[in-house]
């Protein structure tokens, strides 16, 4: 399974997304029924605020690390009202990956992707963000796309190297 985010590279993640408006964005999904399984929680953000909209949300990422995350194992043979995988979870999955998820019928209301894929990638970035820093570099070779992403300023630097499906 997928992999998304190494231990170092946790520590930076909230730093780098301080700015996201989740309790809004949470809003925004307008989502069917109650219960919501959520793939790729990650640090667990937007799952606390789907929580205070009153969801009852179970999380499931292949990060053990990840502080608000549940490990990778998909309860089998449960419904849910709604399947959501935001940002761009989806494309850290293989293709295969991706229709098994699509095809387990988790929900009858379908699945939620949020990603804005008309922005594409990009291959070269700097950001700075409560004094630490993060540099991005990229690839793209056909529908795969190689990201190094180099991270300091908080304790030890992090290096980390995503494998984007497109």
């Amino acid at each position: 399974m997928f992999k998304a985010f190494n231990k170092g590279e946790l520590r930076y993640y909230d730093i780098f997304h301080q700015d996201k408006d989740y309790a809004a964005e949470a809003k925004a999904l307008l989502l069917k029924g109650k219960t919501i399984l959520e793939i790729g929680s990650g640090t667990g953000l937007m799952t606390k605020e789907l929580r205070k909209l009153g969801y009852e949300v179970t999380t499931v990422d292949p990060n053990a690390d990840a502080d608000y995350s549940s490990v990778w194992d998909i309860p089998q043979g449960r419904r849910f009202d709604t399947v959501i995988a935001l940002y761009d979870v989806f494309n850290y999955m293989t293709p295969r990956e991706r229709y098994n998820i699509k095809c387990a019928g988790f929900t009858e209301n379908g699945l939620i992707e949020m990603w804005d894929k008309s922005k594409g990638v990009k291959f070269f970035t700097y950001k700075k963000a409560g004094g630490c820093h993060r540099v991005r570099f990229g690839i793209r070779i056909g529908n795969i796309a190689w990201l190094k992403f180099i991270y300091w300023g908080k304790g030890w630097p992090a290096l980390a190297i995503h494998k984007l499906y497109l």
